[in-house]
């Protein structure tokens, strides 16, 4: 695979709370050039969206915009629940440590042309880290 980029569309359902949302089939497929991988996210796992200071929500609502997909395949990294696709087409669960984690979001959103993905990847690196639950303690 050549370049970066997303391999599924996000489909999902709303879970009637105003926050959260459960990823549908197919699972959310994102290949990275800069881990060589491709990255999954499984049904049913469940997502808040793009966790941001609420002060920052009219510029980049938690549903919303172009970042949409990219907020999940974070949301899995941070919550542990994100896997790699083996070159066989196993799933192993990876544990992305938190830089990674945001790098990856920032990859993702350079894919969908989000024209401030060096900036909202600043945001999450600046709050986002109390969220960050993606490497076992040992």
């Amino acid at each position: 695979m050549p370049e970066a980029g997303f391999l599924t569309e996000l489909h999902v359902a709303d879970l009637g709370d105003g926050e959260h949302e459960r990823l549908l089939d197919p699972p959310l497929r994102f290949y990275s050039e800069l881990f060589h991988g491709v990255f999954v996210v499984l049904p049913g796992f469940v997502s808040d969206g793009f966790s941001s200071p609420r002060l920052s929500w009219f510029w980049y609502p938690k549903r919303g915009g172009r970042y949409r997909r990219s907020a999940w395949v974070h949301d899995a990294a941070f919550q542990g629940q994100l896997y790699a696709e083996t070159e066989t087409g196993e799933l192993v669960r990876v544990h992305l440590i938190e830089p990674y984690a945001n790098d990856l979001f920032q990859e993702a959103m350079r894919c969908d042309q989000v024209k401030t993905a060096g900036f909202i990847t600043r945001i999450v690196r600046w709050f986002g880290g109390s969220r960050y639950q993606g490497v076992p303690s040992s």
